[in-house]
């Protein structure tokens, strides 16, 4: 089969490799791959930025149908369409253990979901960034019913992070971008987001305005040094009282330091808390319940699809924002 590896560590070193099918073991399943989302984290090892352990085969983010099982896997069998959590035993798909950027993958029978009849395998692809949306946003934090929300970035966790906001009462969503990023903000709007708000025309007035006085809860989805000092200016201060009127959540990739002033995050007692990850299979459980109860609009935000061969340039569309989420789909539609 093909597979897109890392090979050794470094700037780069990724290449489309032939590789065995993997043969699954007594716990194992055998995915055929429908399709596996390119995230920022893959560019982050392409640039030598994020730890990984080479050779391996990237890709997290993925869904399929189950080709082939070990003979003790009792909870799917062939055919079954699935999805699987990235953390499994020995590391990370896509990271430590050979991932979806492949004509098949195997992962352990712990690590799997089945998804529902009403679940496309398209949606199924989006099943990792909404637990992990869910888990820094519900879990982590509490966005609470008649906020006003400030996402900072419109990829593709920004994107779902305006929606998730909503099914959690928000009273009104801003998605904050820059207008090189006028396509990712068309879509902001398209799935549900109540103001779309650019940098360069003073967005930071204009949700002080909005919000009247500053934003109860801010998701940084950008990593950048400006965006979180933007975060953190938008959030509402508390100047007296027990704090914490204005909460950020941190969901993004920092792939650089970032140095910003932390006043106000002190004299306006303001809440940070990071969450970057998800509780388990519970978390995974709840991503997959809302798809199947059609609270996200997935299929406005998968843009672009591209064969296994031509990975290149999907890493390169998603570095320059030309996309939303990209999907490699190493076996064609089938």
């Amino acid at each position: 089969m093909k597979a897109v590896r890392k090979t050794i560590s470094g700037v780069g070193n990724i290449e489309l490799a032939d590789m065995p099918v993997p043969a699954p073991g007594p716990k194992d399943v055998l995915v055929k791959v429908w399709g596996a989302g390119v995230c920022a984290g893959d560019l982050m090892i392409q640039a030598g930025t994020r730890t990984c352990k080479p050779p391996v085969t990237l890709g997290h983010e993925f869904s399929g149908v189950v080709e082939d099982t070990g003979k003790e896997v009792a909870a799917v069998r062939a055919g079954d369409r699935v999805v699987a959590d990235n953390k499994v035993q020995g590391g990370w798909l896509g990271a430590s253990v050979d991932g979806a950027f492949a004509e098949y993958i195997m992962v352990p029978e712990s690590a799997v979901f089945k998804l529902p009849d009403s679940v496309s395998l398209d949606a199924g692809v989006l099943v990792e960034p909404i637990a992990g949306i869910t888990h820094c946003l519900q879990e982590r934090m509490d966005l609470d019913a008649g906020d006003f929300v400030v996402v900072v970035g419109s990829g593709p966790m920004g994107l779902l992070a305006s929606q998730f906001a909503k099914i959690r009462g928000a009273r009104a969503v801003a998605v904050v971008g820059l207008k090189d990023d006028g396509f990712r903000m068309g879509i902001a709007e398209k799935t549900g987001a109540n103001h779309v708000l650019y940098l360069e025309d003073d967005a930071l007035g204009q949700i002080v305005e909005l919000s009247r006085g500053g934003a109860d809860f801010v998701v940084d989805c950008a990593g950048s040094e400006s965006a979180l000092q933007f975060a953190v200016d938008a959030a509402r201060p508390a100047k007296e009282g027990r704090g914490g009127r204005g909460k950020i959540a941190l969901i993004a990739n920092y792939e650089n330091p970032v140095t910003i002033s932390f006043d106000k995050a002190s004299m306006g007692q303001l809440d940070f808390r990071g969450g970057w990850g998800c509780n388990g299979r519970e978390t995974w459980q709840r991503a997959i319940d809302l798809l199947e109860a059609g609270r996200f609009n997935t299929s406005a935000l998968l843009t672009h699809r591209y064969a296994l061969e031509d990975w290149g340039r999907a890493y390169a569309d998603v570095r320059a924002n030309r996309t939303v989420k990209a999907i490699l789909q190493p076996n064609g539609e089938q």
